[in-house]
């Protein structure tokens, strides 16, 4: 059984002075005077007012779902079951979850969340009661601005519903047939009405809520607007403001960035304890992803761009963030310009010490050397990972994988250790410290697949894979050998943009099919010393050290160094290695 109750009150307070009755389901529920009782298609029946005033678009509603409880739900695990539901859902947001008890001593819980549905914000607070093996389902909706006003009507009208204790379990609801829809509702205590009927019509929000939005002439109401009383169960504005971590671009509050291109997307994460209700850029709304992160692209003019971004939280807290782009013809000096906003990250995890292998000398010592290099000269932002297990390891790829990344953001991924290759698999591995040697089908060891799998889905654009380990070339069936290329240093800043416009995903590994040395203790490996040689000629004249000029350098290590492509790089790709002067 499904009942609607639409409302377009005046935002008076509400008195709950009608009574529909449905003495065969054995259920009762209080509802103001003002609304109309009619029937509808799929539904025991509709109650609908007229609308506010001119402006008014949006009728509030409840509406309720009578299903029966097949999977023996109590409160918490049905409450878990709607989030998984709809968390997957495009623009969801989970505010709160509350109890509630009806005057009749019926204990519910009522769980807040917003969506979006064709460019507006609406507000559900979806309140549920089960009794055995019936689950009463109540969907509220109402607009994000109105529902400090209609929530404790809302309230009011759920904790008035009762159950005949006599009452018998009931079936789902199931759609009318024509001639069953011709039968009016009818209602203990209210009489029928000869107002007319508003035209409705059904709109899906995700499939799941459907909303009666009435469209019929508006009528306007001068009465003034009175609150209801707020309850206690309705969440409470803190007052405190949301906030914005900008990735792309890198600039601050009424900062200005020059420009080449002629559009620039903005991208970053919007933070509240309150839930965010929306995000703006320049007035238009930016869809909300994983974690509240957004991504918006704006057209530019010639010469100066006002670029604001507005965070709306779902209280009506308000923050705003500005910044000019400067769209240019040419850069005429390549200081000048924050072309190049994005930064350059380093993981890397090497390991000395193993539980059931030979311990190594230098894995450590190279990795801290690169990383010092990689930090000093190139400004990269690095992390040594030591020692660590099969487990750890995943957790920090994980961990890089749920990271915001700008559209030039580097990762640079080294690995340096023990490496295996089975014939019977056919595949190569990565030994962690507590990978086992008498494992004989690798379940203590990373696959090359996985690390391919996994790299290949962190959502950085450019990654570079390089691996210090033995079999490390069976990464990849394809081994692809890369040359240089000479850049212009006076056109610096475009080369870089050409070079970063294609996502990257290559490997470098030290060897093919065969064992590596680890080297002298207290040294380096052959394959590092070759990687150190290069980041320390500083990238040339030009301070650009590419993909392929790096490999020229290793290339030259015995034995002889392997370089491909994976997942989904792009032809023209690059990994770029910019000296910091």
């Amino acid at each position: 059984m499904l009942f609607v109750l639409v409302n377009s009150i005046g935002l008076q307070a509400q008195q709950l002075n009608e009574k529909f009755e449905d003495t065969k389901k054995g259920i009762t529920i209080n509802y103001p005077s003002n609304w109309i009782l009619s029937a509808e298609e799929g539904c025991e029946f509709v109650l609908t007012s007229t609308l506010e005033n001119d402006m008014d678009r949006f009728r509030e509603s409840i509406k309720l779902v009578i299903k029966s409880n097949d999977a023996d739900h109590n409160s918490d695990s049905y409450s878990k079951a709607v989030h998984e539901e709809f968390k997957d859902s495009k623009n969801y947001m989970k505010v709160s979850t509350t109890g509630f008890v009806t005057k009749q001593g019926l204990a519910g819980k009522k769980i807040v969340y917003t969506h979006s549905h064709t460019g507006s914000r609406l507000y559900y607070s979806l309140y549920y009661i089960i009794q055995g093996n019936v689950i009463y389902n109540f969907t509220c909706t109402s607009t994000v601005l109105k529902r400090f006003f209609y929530g404790p009507v809302f309230d009011d009208i759920i904790e008035s519903f009762s159950i005949k204790e006599a009452a018998q379990p009931v079936a789902l609801a199931t759609p009318k047939s024509n001639t069953e829809q011709t039968t009016k509702p009818t209602a203990a205590t209210s009489k029928p009405t000869n107002k007319p009927n508003p035209k409705t019509e059904e709109v899906q929000v995700n499939d799941r809520a459907p909303i009666a939005v009435a469209d019929q002439p508006k009528e306007s109401s001068s009465t003034p607007v009175t609150p209801p009383q707020k309850k206690s169960s309705a969440p409470v504005n803190n007052g405190i403001k949301p906030t914005l971590e900008l990735v792309q671009p890198k600039v601050h509050q009424g900062g200005k960035l020059l420009w080449l291109e002629k559009e620039i997307t903005i991208k970053g994460t919007a933070k509240s304890p309150n839930g965010i209700f929306e995000v703006l850029v320049n007035g238009v709304e930016a869809p909300l992803g994983n974690g509240n992160s957004f991504s918006h692209t704006q057209k530019l003019a010639y010469k100066d761009n006002q670029i604001t971004i507005t965070i709306t939280d779902v209280f009506g807290n308000i923050t705003e963030q500005s910044f000019v782009v400067e769209r240019q013809v040419r850069v005429a000096n390549v200081n000048d310009t924050l072309k190049r906003q994005g930064h350059d990250y380093a993981l890397i995890i090497v390991t000395d010490n193993y539980d059931n292998y030979n311990h190594l000398t230098n894995p450590v010592n190279d990795g801290e050397t690169l990383a010092k290099e990689l930090q000093n000269n190139y400004g990269f932002k690095t992390e040594v990972v030591k020692d660590a297990t099969r487990g750890h390891v995943y957790e920090v790829l994980r961990e890089y994988s749920k990271k915001t990344y700008a559209d030039d953001d580097q990762l640079l991924i080294f690995f340096a250790g023990h490496g295996e290759y089975d014939d019977v698999f056919a595949e190569g591995y990565i030994v962690a410290k507590d990978s086992k040697k008498n494992d004989e089908v690798k379940d203590t060891f990373i696959p090359h697949s996985n690390l391919r799998t996994i790299i290949n889905h962190v959502p950085c654009k450019h990654i570079l894979l390089v691996m210090d380990v033995c079999f490390g070339g069976t990464f990849d069936q394809a081994l692809v050998s890369v040359r240089g290329e000479e850049t212009d240093e006076v056109d610096k800043a475009k080369f870089i943009q050409r070079k970063l416009q294609y996502g990257t995903r290559r490997y470098l590994t030290s060897g093919g099919k065969e064992y590596e040395p680890d080297g002298r203790p207290g040294e380096h490996s052959p394959f590092a010393r070759k990687c150190l040689e290069a980041l320390r000629s500083n990238g040339g004249q030009d301070g650009i050290l590419t993909f392929g000029e790096l490999y020229s350098y290793v290339e030259k290590a015995t034995p002889g160094p392997r370089t491909g492509e994976f997942g989904n790089n792009e032809p023209g790709s690059d990994f770029l290695f910019i000296y910091k002067k």
